[in-house]
């Protein structure tokens, strides 16, 4: 799973008929401090997530297609949670 931060929807006028109705965002992967890092990929919204949220990303292919329910549905990436805060404890140096 990894952290990223949802730029825009994605849209796509010719898409593989078992994504028929799914919504597809593009996401950026960031640290949990914010810092972009990598590059954007483009995901599965389940949780109805927008331009701007912090979202939990499931990117394992087959886990991905089991939340979907069909394994043979063509994805990789899925967003599973729209993250309301982070709390880490401070190092211990």
């Amino acid at each position: 799973m990894i952290l990223a931060r949802i730029i825009e929807p994605v849209w796509a006028t010719i898409a593989d008929p078992e994504l028929s109705g799914a919504r597809l965002l593009l996401a950026m992967p960031v640290t949990p401090d914010g810092t972009p890092v990598g590059k954007p990929l483009v995901a599965v919204d389940r949780v109805d997530a927008g331009p701007g949220d912090l979202v939990v990303i499931l990117r394992e292919g087959g886990s991905a297609r089991m939340m979907l329910g069909q394994e043979s549905t063509p994805v990789q990436a899925v967003v599973v949670a729209v993250v309301d805060g982070i709390e880490s404890e401070p190092s211990k140096s």
